[in-house]
């Protein structure tokens, strides 16, 4: 996919180019999707590549991480890249110790969220304002916008909603004053869209739902919890993991499926050994 992408770029830039050459929007049709497609994909490499580290050869292992890194910083997806971000470092707190690690990413998470930091001045400072397009960071990309004409849609319907994909129906019905306040496209918040469609209810088994996936995949990884944040910080900026068939939450059911039932940290009974005569790079577990 992620090749595809540059292939299109040589046989003509228009194809993949967006918003007059600023940003790739690859093999996905779209910028941000590319760099949700990014996100996920290096979640899923990082946690095959972490418990299966002899499946890719050194140069494999060079190549995939360049195709991601390259891809996501193409797409200038500033959401997915904090994603990225919030998952290293969750992960490598957790990795030396759960508890300390949960506490000092939640301490993180809040004071990233509660203090007021001049991002822009940052930027500038770091020569990234053109990367973080810096003159839309206050009006948030127009997201500012979708999120507070959410929240007044939500009083009307606050406990059960409208159904699924009123979301999209009530943004497309108030398209044009949207668009005049700087808005483009759909709620952009995972959690604003399942509240809209089902209510405060359907929110609340959503999140139990996905909670408890990740709660058995926590007993076998301690991946699990730092995976769960970068999830929940993508989709405060996108809404991709309310829809099922999409190439993204595919992704997700893939490294939960890894986490519960093929890897374990710390195996509780006696090891088991994989059959040496397998030819599939998992190990043959026999009862």
């Amino acid at each position: 996919m992620l090749i595809a992408g540059y292939l299109m770029y040589l046989a003509n830039p228009m194809l993949v180019m967006y918003n007059e050459g600023g940003r790739s929007s690859g093999a996905l049709g779209n910028p941000n999707g590319l760099g949700m497609f990014c996100f996920l994909f290096f979640l899923l490499y990082f946690v095959i590549r972490h418990y299966f580290p002899t499946l890719f050869s050194k140069r494999e292992n060079i190549v995939i991480f360049a195709l991601i890194i390259s891809s996501l910083l193409w797409s200038g997806s500033r959401g997915q890249s904090l994603s990225v971000l919030i998952f290293l470092i969750t992960q490598y707190l957790s990795k030396r110790n759960q508890i300390v690690g949960l506490v000092l990413s939640a301490f993180l998470g809040i004071m990233l969220v509660s203090i007021d930091l001049d991002i822009v001045a940052i930027a500038q400072a770091l020569g990234f304002e053109e990367y973080l397009r810096v003159d839309t960071l206050d009006a948030g990309g127009g997201r500012v916008v979708a999120r507070e004409f959410a929240w007044e849609q939500i009083q009307k319907n606050f406990w059960v909603g409208r159904g699924f994909s009123y979301t999209e129906w009530i943004y497309r019905q108030n398209y044009w004053e949207l668009s005049l306040r700087g808005h483009e496209g759909n709620a952009h918040n995972a959690f604003l869209t399942v509240w809209l469609d089902t209510g405060l209810i359907g929110l609340l088994l959503f999140i139990i739902g996905w909670g408890f996936l990740f709660f058995k995949a926590a007993k076998n990884s301690y991946m699990a919890l730092p995976i769960a944040f970068a999830l929940i910080t993508s989709n405060m900026v996108e809404s991709w993991l309310v829809a099922s068939l999409n190439p993204f939450t595919i992704q997700v059911l893939m490294i939960l499926t890894l986490l519960i039932y093929i890897v374990k940290d710390k195996p509780a009974g006696p090891v088991l050994k994989a059959n040496p005569k397998a030819t599939a790079p998992f190990p043959v577990l026999r009862s």
